[in-house]
């Protein structure tokens, strides 16, 4: 993956939190997989600019980026990247750290906990939530909306619900033009 995360979104280190934000829109934007099919390059540099994005994106991730480098960033959304303990990600958990130390299940922490954790707690780990899959709709928005812009109904299927939903078309929509609505996907899980 990407090397400087300032340099894959072309902002200098001392940008401000917006100007990280314009950087990584207008990348992600041209380099999207729906605007770019079929382009394994365009994909992986995706993967790049969400990467440095999820890092530089959080002030916490950032300020430890900066400081340390990227073994403490993030992972990222192909996994795998930094972190010197073994986990996906920016962060490591000691369960996972020391959790086969004291014996694995049901007790005996020296540390007075429960289960395999000996920290204490004897607390399970909850299921990381997933995303669901995405839904694609193709569209046909009458010509005064695609001009001047508005609001356009549409109907999805979600499992075995259907409902409606109102899209905002940006003014001056163009033919082809992928318009994303956040979190109104499958259902994901936990």
């Amino acid at each position: 993956m990407a090397e400087d995360y300032y340099a894959t979104l072309g902002i200098s280190k001392g940008a401000k939190s917006e100007e990280i934000r314009r950087a990584y829109k207008k990348l992600a934007r041209e380099y999207h997989p729906d605007v770019k099919p079929d382009d394994a390059a365009a994909a992986k540099k995706f993967k790049e600019i969400q990467e440095a994005y999820s890092v530089l994106g959080d002030e916490q991730k950032r300020q430890q980026y900066d400081q340390y480098g990227r073994v403490f960033g993030n992972g990222g959304p192909g996994g795998g990247g930094g972190n010197p303990f073994g986990g996906a990600g920016g962060s490591f958990d000691m369960e996972d750290l020391f959790g086969g130390l004291f014996g694995g299940g049901g007790g005996g922490s020296p540390f007075g906990g429960g289960g395999g954790n000996p920290f204490g707690g004897g607390q399970q780990r909850r299921p990381r939530a997933q995303n669901g899959q995405d839904i694609r709709a193709e569209i046909t928005v009458p010509f005064h909306v695609a001009i001047k812009g508005g609001e356009h109904e549409i109907t999805v299927t979600r499992g075995s619900q259907r409902d409606r939903l109102s899209v905002k078309v940006p003014p001056g929509v163009s033919d082809g033009q992928v318009v994303r609505l956040g979190g109104q996907g499958q259902p994901g899980h936990h």
